[in-house]
Formats: structure tokens, sequence, C-alpha cells
């Protein structure tokens, strides 16, 4: 659903366990769409509680999202990790 937004390049949302709390969902995207274009766009249906904006994701040797590599939010909002060499 997120990639369907016209100012998302790539998305992915992963379940994963915050500050060892319930799991999460987290948003990663690629693009210029903010936190508050995507929620919109979202229609409040499954939407993360974490924004995690990235340059480029991190893929495998295959191609395929390495969602290994995917840095895991701090805090709620938007978070934009320090470049991440791939």
């Amino acid at each position: 659903m997120l990639q369907k937004h016209p100012r998302v390049r790539e998305a992915i949302v992963i379940s994963a366990s915050i500050k060892e709390t319930d799991n999460e969902l987290i948003a990663y995207t690629t693009g210029v769409a903010t936190v508050i274009e995507l929620k919109e766009h979202l229609l409040w249906y499954m939407v993360p509680g974490y924004y995690v904006h990235l340059d480029l994701m991190p893929v495998t040797d295959t191609g395929k999202v390495d969602r290994k590599a995917l840095p895991i939010p701090e805090s709620s909002g938007i978070f934009k990790p320090p470049h991440i060499a791939l």
C-alpha cells in the first residue's frame, strides 16, 4: 500500500520489537513522502508506529531487501539513520 503513494520510490513494512516491548510495525521508505502524507494515504489501516526514511534500501546479493540490515528506530515518529554502507 505504501508503494502506491506517488512520492514513495520503495517501501517495506516489518514487525519488530522496540526496546524489548511488543512488536511494532516499522515502515521503511525511500522518496520524498512525509510521515503525515503516508499516514493519510494509509487511511489509518495497519498504520506503522515508526517511519524510517532511507536514501536506499539495503539489498542482498540476490537483489532482495536485506531485512537484517534495516535499522531499528529508537523512538516513534520519523527516524533518519546515519548513512548505511551497502
